[in-house]
């Protein structure tokens, strides 16, 4: 059985029609999911790009990384220099990604 039964139909010129489905495009959403939201008063955000994805996912390998280093650390009493330098000049590089864009 249908839960939401009540229909509502308003006007719109051009111009607010074309606003409206901007939005609606860059979050992502249906346009029933996004007025849903709208009229439950929760702010409706861009969906994230692709590099945020990407960027997301490198910092996730990296703190893995770091994480493995650190146990070996602890386990052998002594730190995989090359890899930790590696792991360090990885994250810097993200960091360049994430400013790039965010200015």
């Amino acid at each position: 059985m249908r839960n939401r039964n009540n229909r509502i139909v308003f006007c719109m010129n051009d111009d607010e029609l074309n606003k409206l489905n901007r939005k609606i495009e860059k979050s992502g959403l249906t346009r029933t999911a996004f007025l849903r939201k709208m009229c439950a008063g929760i702010e409706v955000k861009e969906q994230p790009s692709a590099d945020f994805f990407d960027i997301l996912y490198q910092l996730r390998m990296i703190g893995n990384n770091i994480h493995q280093v650190a146990i070996k650390a602890n386990t052998l009493g002594l730190i995989d220099a090359p890899l930790y330098r590696k792991n360090y000049e990885m994250l810097q590089a993200v960091i360049g990604r994430i400013m790039e864009v965010i200015y």
